[in-house]
């Protein structure tokens, strides 16, 4: 979980307010560098939806 953290503040997301994880993956609610707030669902690779 703190190398999930790391990369996404890594590529600019910040403001982290939720994590859970459910059925092999973690879903996060953050801040992208565009100061959107966005739903990310995190495998083995991270999709973002904007919200």
């Amino acid at each position: 979980m703190i190398s999930i953290l790391k990369r996404l503040k890594s590529e600019g997301y910040r403001g982290i307010s939720k994590i859970e994880y459910d059925n092999g993956a973690y879903e996060i609610k953050a801040t992208n560098s565009s100061d959107k707030q966005v739903k990310l669902d995190v495998k083995s690779t991270i999709s973002e939806k904007v919200e």
